[in-house]
This record gives structure tokens, C-alpha cells and sequence, in this order.
């Protein structure tokens, strides 16, 4: 999801430091993603988890808190007015990510999945790269750049944090209530 958030956001770069971004993403996929197809390891994953690739066989049962976040991505990489909310969100999810993925290839290797290990080990290695440069290379060169509107960046994270919260809230209340039925 934040891959395509790049995409979407860089529609709207207009300048040097906004264009930075293509240049995180061509890098990130130059060296990454087209060397190892993160869909490839999907599916790997989902096949040896026994689940359904399509996303649509899940819509029943996703908490509409989750479809909430992935609505509010979209809202604010379209919208040019949003673009700094939109780097601040980034930021934080880049952040936020790095984390969770780490403990979701922790549980893989715990239960012996060598193909979900493999999924999460590459989304792990290249997010700890991201983030630093998200930050450093993207975020902080916006504020410099824009004072006055720098608060945006930091509203744009908080919102993406509360978001993401909420909808972590709503899955793990679900998952609760599903295994106790």
C-alpha cells in the first residue's frame, strides 16, 4: 500500500525536494522490488497459509476501520492541497511498518512458514532502508523548505497514526470475537 502511495503522491510533486520521491521509489525498485516480485512472495505466502489470494473474498470480514485508512490514504494523494498531511502519513507509515513487520517475521519463523519468512524478510530489509530516507531525505527538506506549512507534516503523521491505531484496534477486537464464536 505505501508503494502505491508514492506513486499517487508523486503526481503531485512540483519541485526539487517533492521530487525526491521518484527517486526513493526508482532506487527502491531498481534494487528491490523488480529483483525479487514482492507479489511473487505473496502469493507464496498466502498459498502456504492456505488463504485466498483475491482481496474480495476478505471484504466481509475486514473491519470497515481498515478500508477507513486505505480511504484516507487515497483522499490525500489526490488532493494537491494535502500534499505535506500526505508526506507526514508517509513518514509515519514507513516508521510504523518497519516495526510490525518485524514481529510478523518473528511469529513466521516461529511457526516454521518458509515462505512467509521469505515474504517478510524483504518487506523488513528494505523498509529499514525507507524509512531513515523518508524521513531524512523527504520530510525534513519539506519542512525547511516550507516553515509556515510544516505543521501539516506533523498533523498528516498524527492522523496516519490514529488511523492505523483505530483500524489495528478494530482487527484485533474482531479476531477476538471470531475465535471466541
Amino acid at each position: 500500500q505505501a508503494k502505491n502511495k508514492f506513486f499517487r503522491a508523486l503526481a503531485n510533486a512540483v519541485n526539487e525536494v517533492e521530487s525526491k520521491l521518484t527517486q526513493l521509489l526508482l532506487e527502491d525498485y531498481s534494487c528491490n522490488y523488480l529483483s525479487i516480485q514482492h507479489s511473487t512472495l505473496l502469493a507464496q505466502m498466502l498459498n502456504e497459509l492456505q488463504l485466498d489470494s483475491l482481496p474480495e473474498a476478505y471484504f466481509k470480514i475486514i473491519p470497515c476501520e481498515v478500508l477507513v485508512c486505505a480511504n484516507h490514504n487515497f483522499l490525500l494523494t489526490d488532493c494537491k492541497r494535502l500534499f505535506l498531511r500526505c508526506i507526514g502519513g508517509l513518514v509515519y507509515s514507513e516508521i510504523a511498518k518497519s516495526t510490525m513487520y518485524k514481529h510478523y517475521l518473528v511469529a513466521a519463523q516461529q511457526l516454521g512458514l518458509s515462505a512467509t519468512k521469505s515474504y517478510w524478510e524483504q518487506y523488513v530489509t528494505e523498509d529499514e532502508c525507507d524509512k531513515h530516507r523518508m524521513l531524512e531525505e523527504v520530510a525534513l527538506p519539506l519542512a525547511e523548505k516550507y516553515p509556515a506549512s510544516a505543521w501539516e507534516l506533523l498533523l498528516g503523521y498524527a492522523q496516519q497514526k490514529q488511523i492505523r491505531q483505530r483500524a489495528s484496534a478494530a482487527t484485533i477486537k474482531f479476531c477476538r470475537e471470531s475465535s471466541n464464536d
